[in-house]
């Protein structure tokens, strides 16, 4: 999976009220497995622009895993993410992974989110 362009192989967004249920072990167990992955946990700092931080690791991740619930659609940060990654998606740069966590292809469709 490594890709000498990438930094990370994997992005991980998600909402913050989903990280104890799902995104925390969810990076640690990519990370057993040997994955370099992109964690806002891990990457934010004290003091350091978040929208910087999180561009960069947008950039230099080759996957994004979206965590998808209705947190995450509730939320006008996690859905700039979003379109971020459908962005580089489209381009041909990036694979989008969406884990669905408590929401239906309809909450989906209501928020204009195509996969």
């Amino acid at each position: 999976m490594k890709d000498a362009n990438y930094t990370y192989d994997v992005f991980i967004s998600h909402a913050v009220e989903d990280k104890i249920p799902l995104a925390n072990e969810l990076a640690a167990r990519l990370e057993q497995e040997g994955l370099k992955v992109w964690y806002s946990s891990n990457a934010l700092r004290i003091g350091s622009s978040i929208t910087q931080t999180i561009h960069e690791g947008l950039d230099n991740s080759r996957f994004g895993v979206v965590i998808l619930s209705k947190t995450y659609l509730s939320k006008n940060w996690t859905i700039h993410e979003y379109f971020e990654l459908m962005a580089r998606h489209r381009e041909g740069k990036k694979t989008i992974l969406p884990i669905l966590l408590d929401v239906t292809a309809m909450d989906l469709a209501e928020k204009n989110l195509t996969m």
